[in-house]
C-alpha cells in the first residue's frame, strides 16, 4: 500500500481568543497542565487530541495517576461546555506534527478546532461580531501516512 499526503481543513480559534471567550475554564486547564508538569507538544499533544488522557506523561515521562488523567479530561470537557454555552459552537483539541505536515501548513502543534461554524451560521456570525473577523480562522494543513 502506498503512502501519501492528504488535505485537512478546520476552523481554528486562537488561544488568545479562546481565553477571552472562556477565561475561567481556559485558565483552569492551563494551570492544571502546569501543576501536573504536562508539556502539550509532541507526544502529549497527540494524546490530548485523541482524548486518551490516561496515556499522558509528565516532563519526566512518568505516567499520570488515573485520578489526574481523569481530571485533565474533566477540565477539558468543562472548557468545551463553557465554549458551547457562550457561542453555540463546538470545540475540539487537535494536533499537527511538524514532521507529518508541510511547511505551508496554517497550524503546527496543539490547536483548537471550532465546529458548527461552516457557512457562517447565525451563531458563527454573532461570534465574529463579538470577537472580531480574525477571531476564528479557516486553517489547512497536510498529513502524511
Amino acid at each position: 500500500m502506498g503512502m501519501g499526503y492528504w488535505a485537512n481543513q478546520a476552523y481554528v480559534i486562537s488561544e488568545e481568543v479562546l481565553r477571552k471567550v472562556c477565561k475561567k475554564e481556559y485558565n483552569a486547564l492551563i494551570n492544571l497542565l502546569k501543576k501536573l508538569d504536562i508539556d502539550v507538544e509532541g507526544y502529549n499533544g497527540q494524546i490530548l487530541a485523541q482524548e486518551e488522557y490516561e496515556e499522558l506523561t509528565n516532563s519526566n515521562d512518568e505516567p499520570l495517576t488515573k485520578e489526574n488523567a481523569n481530571k485533565v479530561g474533566e477540565v477539558i470537557q468543562e472548557l468545551q461546555n463553557a465554549f458551547n454555552k457562550s457561542s453555540n459552537l463546538g470545540l475540539h483539541i487537535n494536533y499537527q506534527s511538524e514532521d507529518e505536515g508541510s511547511r505551508y501548513d496554517d497550524v503546527e502543534g496543539l490547536f483548537w478546532e471550532v465546529y458548527g461554524f461552516t457557512g457562517v451560521t447565525t451563531e458563527g456570525q454573532a461570534f465574529i461580531d463579538k470577537f472580531g473577523e480574525n477571531s476564528i480562522i479557516n486553517a489547512s494543513w497536510a498529513s502524511f501516512g
